[in-house]
């Protein structure tokens, strides 16, 4: 199983709308786990115009609006 390396993943957040925000989780494990960003209600996190950003470790949220 992998192990979260809570040191190096990032907790409760809270921005203003139009900032940016930036979280990121580090696991380790063999084989290498996958990391998948979801929201609160387990709906996954798609990108599907600018102001996101995504890489295995890290979710690079824009320009936030509320919706």
């Amino acid at each position: 199983p992998p192990d979260i390396i809570n040191d190096d993943t990032s907790g409760d957040l809270s921005v203003s709308e139009g900032e940016n925000a930036t979280l990121w989780c580090k696991a380790t494990g063999h084989p290498e786990p996958r990391i998948a960003w979801r929201r609160e209600d387990g709906q996954p996190i798609l990108i599907r115009r600018p102001g996101k950003e995504i890489s295995r470790s890290r979710l690079n949220l824009l320009h936030l609006k509320t919706t």
